[in-house]
């Protein structure tokens, strides 16, 4: 079973070095394709499809933002409007 549990562990750490080049990667792709005009849809949909396992769209507050739920874990957020100060 130890044995078992070193390899499980060595693939993780090979996944976690795969994962941060093709992350990269994957979000330079999304950069370049939301840039273009006109955009493909279809392509940035697939690419955010990769790259998150979900986005929530906050829009209530005085502060909107996106919260991004990375599929490799973790969550950032952006700030995309605000109410205007009175």
């Amino acid at each position: 079973m130890t044995e078992l549990t070193k390899d499980h562990e060595e693939l993780l750490i090979q996944q976690a070095d795969a994962a941060g080049p093709l992350l990269l990667r994957k979000a330079a792709d999304l950069h370049e394709v939301i840039q273009k005009k006109p955009l493909d849809r279809a392509a940035a949909n697939a690419l955010l499809r990769q790259l998150f396992s979900g986005i929530v769209v906050d829009y209530t507050g005085p502060t909107r933002f996106l919260r991004l739920h990375w599929k490799q874990g973790g969550e950032s957020v952006v700030t995309y409007g605000m109410e205007p100060a009175k």
